[in-house]
């Protein structure tokens, strides 16, 4: 178990499809911001499904994936920036407030939130360089996932 997030492309909304989906379908763009269906019935899901994986460029329209870490890695990455909380309330209570949260997101009109704190993120540093390289490989990936929400106006989502 682990935390991940990631941003969806917007291939469906910018009309960038391999193959148009089936209408009976009726995708939509859900709060996650990945292409989601309303079909009503288990085996339209998984045709869905099937086409979905392949309807764009991006493998299930994902556009950036983050692994963030295991329950320990983000344990860490949260006593880490505790140290500075003041720095770091978003992140603290909105990515990394456990280890293993999932089925939420920040909303796209909240992503721009986080660029100060990843400003903080570079000024901030831990004695041990194998921390500090952690923490570094924490802020490349966060500062992916808010550049890719904020252009596309999506969600990052966990």
């Amino acid at each position: 178990m682990g935390l991940d997030a990631t941003v969806y492309c917007d291939c469906f909304e910018k009309g960038r499809l391999r193959t148009a989906p089936m209408a009976e379908w009726h995708v939509y763009i859900d709060d996650y911001g990945g292409r989601s269906a309303r079909t009503g019935a288990l085996e339209k899901d998984l045709l869905f499904d099937q086409w979905n994986l392949t309807a764009c460029q991006h493998e299930s329209g994902v556009l950036v994936n983050y692994y963030i870490g295991n329950t320990a890695m983000v344990g860490f990455l949260r006593q880490s920036l505790s140290r500075r909380s003041e720095l770091f309330p978003l992140i603290l209570s909105k990515i990394i407030y456990n280890g293993i949260h999932a089925g939420d997101f920040i909303a796209a009109a909240d992503v721009c939130l986080f660029e100060p704190e990843l400003r903080g993120l570079s000024d901030f540093h831990c004695d041990d360089p194998s921390d500090d390289e952690r923490i570094r490989h924490f802020q490349k990936q966060l500062r992916e996932l808010v550049q890719a929400a904020m252009a596309l106006h999506k969600p990052i989502s966990f």
